[in-house]
């Protein structure tokens, strides 16, 4: 799994992170099946800058795995239901609840000693930014209600030519459709102020509804047992399908579609992957990235970084330490043009993101997890063109193992966002009590 999530490449390290932390079977069994029940304190439920709406509530998860193993494939399924009750309702939910679906399956198949394929797919409605990202980066950090779609899809294929010398090749595609696709077109042209008020009348699917594609080659030299050095070029379509006004030219009056930001990007990069030493691995790739916006007025292109880094230490059975580190450009859902002309408006951000996950085994019926991630937006074009937001998310659990069917755990989770754009800065506390029972 380890090299599977090293060779993934430009975009793919979170969803291949949320397959992982949603497919938790050993293959012992060809299924498993768990219902986690837990209450739960949110003290800004609307992830709101002023006005903060406060709620209690509850959480019923059912899971089920299923899981294949074979002399030459391993294969696994894993579907989950969150259903989440509040007692104040979210805006824009006035069911006072929250469905969460999670579908995440992955197929790995060695053809012969030289030869292997990995394919993986993760699904998601949900309304929570952690679920609807499927990189590394947040394009939203706001709670978004309604049944929004993240579906994240990775095939590679590796091929060993020579001891030394072998090739990967792959292709990745994001697909998101938000659930909120009403605009208000009488703002644009009724309101000469737009759009430098903080009235934003764009609905999320027209700043976020997108389609990915990206694809991969790699060479890769075994320079030693332990090291493997890259070098390699990948290709990103990015389309914006909403077909939605999401701006607009005052003089003269001309709308700016969602389409204004689609892009084409070529990226080129060299790296490494090696093993320090048992259960100590590292991977390293960095590179450029050129992009070219052609679909925008002004037609813009630009070079920016790309760096992906990893560390992970397995320091005993169930306790490993994992860092993280990097930088690409990423969609986001600020957008502002320049000037009444709209010559120039916001594309994109150059996003850099570092991360500490740790989970410790400290007795054997006790585990523990911390984890910290800082994310650091530069907004490209418009308005807010070369100004920044920063968001901090920090999480601490503990899990008690009564017995190998049932399991409590309490959790804490910390969200922060300070941004130079008026209005869009938060902060929420959030407190999870509950038991899990498995089969």
């Amino acid at each position: 799994m380890k090299r599977i999530v090293a060779s993934i490449g430009v975009a793919a390290l979170g969803a291949a992170c949320v397959q992982t932390s949603n497919a938790q079977g050993d293959g012992s069994k060809p299924f498993t099946a768990s219902v986690a029940l837990r209450g739960f304190y949110d003290d800004n439920v609307n992830t709101a800058n002023s006005g903060k709406l406060e709620s209690w509530g509850g959480e019923i998860s059912p899971t089920l795995g299923f899981y294949l193993r074979a002399d030459q494939t391993t294969a696994q399924l894993v579907y989950t239901y969150d259903f989440m009750y509040y007692q104040n309702s979210p805006q824009g939910d006035g069911d006072r609840n929250d469905q969460t679906h999670t579908i995440a399956a992955s197929l790995l198949h060695t053809f012969n000693e030289r030869t292997t394929l990995a394919v993986s797919e993760s699904f998601v409605i949900g309304q929570e930014p952690d679920v609807l990202r499927a990189g590394p980066a947040y394009a939203s950090f706001q709670r978004i209600s309604g049944d929004n779609v993240r579906n994240f899809a990775n095939l590679t294929l590796n091929h060993q030519f020579a001891p030394k010398f072998g090739m990967e090749v792959g292709y990745a595609n994001s697909l998101f459709d938000y659930a909120d696709d009403v605009y208000q077109v009488n703002h644009f042209f009724g309101n000469p102020a737009f759009p430098f008020s903080n009235v934003n009348p764009v609905s999320n699917s027209g700043l976020l509804d997108r389609m990915e594609q990206t694809a991969h080659l790699d060479a890769r030299w075994t320079i030693q047992p332990t090291t493997v050095g890259l070098i390699g070029y990948a290709f990103q379509y990015s389309h914006y399908t909403a077909d939605q006004p999401i701006g607009v030219i005052l003089v003269p009056n001309q709308l700016i579609n969602s389409d204004a930001r689609d892009s084409r990007s070529h990226y080129v990069y060299a790296g490494a992957e090696h093993t320090f030493m048992p259960g100590l691995s590292g991977s390293l790739r960095g590179g450029a990235r050129f992009t070219d916006n052609f679909n925008s007025p002004s037609k813009e292109s630009s070079t920016s970084p790309y760096v992906l880094a990893s560390l992970t230490y397995d320091y005993s059975k169930d306790s490993a330490l994992a860092v993280g580190f990097s930088t690409d450009l990423s969609a986001t859902d600020a957008f502002y043009p320049s000037d009444i002309n709209g010559a120039n408006i916001s594309t994109d951000s150059q996003s850099t993101v570092a991360y500490v996950s740790w989970t410790h085994h400290f007795v054997p019926s006790l585990i523990g997890n911390l984890m910290g991630q800082f994310q650091n937006n530069g907004f490209r074009g418009g308005q807010y063109d070369n100004q920044n937001e920063q968001y901090y998310v920090a999480s601490a659990s503990l899990t008690y193992q009564i017995n190998r069917h049932v399991a409590t755990s309490l959790s804490y989770n910390y969200d922060l966002l300070e941004s130079d754009i008026p209005g869009r800065g938060f902060d929420r506390n959030r407190v999870f009590l509950g038991v899990t029972f498995t089969y």
